[in-house]
């Protein structure tokens, strides 16, 4: 078992031999996400943005309640955040609040997630993900963000 330092405090992370990744982490970490059940997936799948009067809302609807399957979209408009693709904390935050494992198909490409309640604090979150070279612009813009910061270090996660 590996270990993250963010600046909240240690995440465990390990890898799976089927390649899975997972980070265990305290749910009162993510942002305070709230979650609206939407009646269908087909009604997730058609939005362009929240629906009125909402914020800083995953929206989820069952897509297979027996195996834990859900469909996910969320948005932040208040803090300038358009849609995410995949959002972990969110789905922490869903799996605790249902008490049970979930398999989130997250964003507009239908990104999978994985969330699995450890207690009524901590949730392991999992997914796979697929390392691409940066180009030279992304390496730019990474550059700028972060200075030398960046330049040689490697995450661990999973090694």
């Amino acid at each position: 078992m590996k270990e993250l330092t963010p600046a909240a405090g240690p995440v465990s992370c390990r890898r799976d031999p089927d390649g899975m990744v997972w980070l265990k982490a305290p749910a009162a970490w993510s942002k305070p996400w709230r979650h609206l059940e939407m009646e269908s997936p087909a009604i997730i799948d058609s939005l362009t943005e929240l629906p009125p009067g909402e914020d800083f809302t995953q929206v989820w609807a069952w897509m297979n309640r027996e195996a834990g399957k859900v469909r996910a979209r969320l948005w932040a408009p208040r803090i300038g955040k358009g849609e995410d693709e995949a959002c972990g904390s969110a789905s922490m935050l869903l799996a605790l609040k249902l008490g049970r494992d979930l398999e989130v198909v997250h964003g507009q490409q239908g990104s999978i997630i994985f969330a699995k309640p450890v207690d009524d604090v901590e949730v392991e979150l999992g997914g796979r993900c697929t390392v691409e070279e940066p180009d030279s612009a992304t390496h730019a813009q990474v550059s700028e963000l972060y200075g030398d910061h960046v330049k040689g270090r490697r995450s661990s996660l999973g090694q």
